[in-house]
């Protein structure tokens, strides 16, 4: 039987494009801790050593920081990567995207 609802409907519509928002996150965070084990980790100690770009004023940020988002970047992409996750984001992503 379909689903005619159309709030359901809508729903889906909604859906479909946060869902190719997600394939393209999984790509993002793919290309990032590659370039991270390419090499980029080598720059950044994991430790209170302040990140000198000009914004420490603003948004200060230290080699801790950067270590923390690329662990948890990995702990994402470890998600993303169990068997059959990324078949349920791109079955329903919009293929016009």
């Amino acid at each position: 039987m379909a689903i005619t609802n159309p709030e359901a409907i809508q729903f889906s519509n909604e859906l479909r494009p946060r869902c190719s928002q997600i394939v393209r996150l999984k790509y993002t965070i793919d290309d990032v801790v590659r370039r991270w084990y390419l090499g980029k980790n080598n720059l950044f100690p994991n430790d209170a050593s302040m990140i000198d770009d000009g914004r420490v004023k603003d948004t200060p940020i230290s080699g801790a920081d950067i270590t923390n988002v690329i662990v948890n970047l990995i702990a994402i992409q470890s998600l993303l990567n169990a068997t059959g996750v990324m078949d349920i984001f791109t079955k329903p992503s919009d293929p016009l995207d």
